[in-house]
């Protein structure tokens, strides 16, 4: 079987498989459990809609685990080798996709979990920068801004999800005065815990269609 699950489609799995077990810790009524179960399969399905027969059968061997930490962790380990990592772009294609950019800080890739990465992003401190990359139908596209270095809990505008999240601003199209029109939103600082918390890629690019530059 190829590969065939998306880095935020696992964190879909995931969360949807650690339910299942930990219902079936804390409730005894068994209806409850098998509706649990039963709704937890829509929500990983739903996100697969164009999956194969063979495909299903993996994605549906979530429902059927225990209520051991064991059985969970071993059924995550089968469904891994099924991710699609992100790809690592080039030099050349981050110098193109950031072409205004003096001096680009390029990410140590050595060091980066890819088949975790629905996009990537990483801060550069000393200029209180943020770089995000994506691809978007299969074209690479980057967007770069200010990221405040104030933390607070906050509803992240990519991945959904209440964390710890900073003001991120790009630069816009100018206005009639001649400036700059800055837009953003908070986004989790940490784009790695992001990443472990994105559950849908349409979230992502309603985020870089409203703060991108036109």
């Amino acid at each position: 079987m190829d590969k065939f699950i998306k880095p935020f489609q696992y964190n879909i799995i995931e969360e949807q498989a650690t339910i299942v077990v930990q219902t079936q810790r804390s409730v005894n009524d068994r209806h409850t459990v098998d509706t649990l179960k039963l709704l937890a399969l829509e929500k990983i399905e739903a996100s697969f809609p164009t999956a194969s027969a063979e495909e299903l059968e993996l994605l549906r061997e979530s429902i059927q685990l225990g209520k051991t930490q064991r059985e969970l962790d071993k059924y995550l380990e089968k469904v891994k080798p099924m991710i699609i990592p992100f790809k690592q772009p080039s030099d050349k294609g981050l110098q193109k996709v950031f072409a205004k950019t003096k001096k680009l800080k390029v990410p140590e890739w050595e060091e980066v979990a890819l088949d975790r990465q629905t996009f990537y992003g990483w801060n550069d401190v000393a200029k209180q920068r943020k770089y995000i990359i994506a691809y978007q139908s299969d074209e690479l596209i980057g967007l770069e801004g200010t990221i405040s270095p104030t933390i607070k809990k906050g509803l992240c505008a990519i991945c959904q999800t209440i964390s710890e999240v900073s003001m991120f601003e790009a630069k816009g199209k100018v206005s009639k005065e001649g400036n700059y029109l800055l837009k953003g939103n908070y986004i989790c600082h940490d784009s790695d815990k992001c990443n472990r918390q994105i559950k849908s890629e349409d979230d992502l690019f309603n985020f870089v269609k409203h703060v991108k530059p036109k």
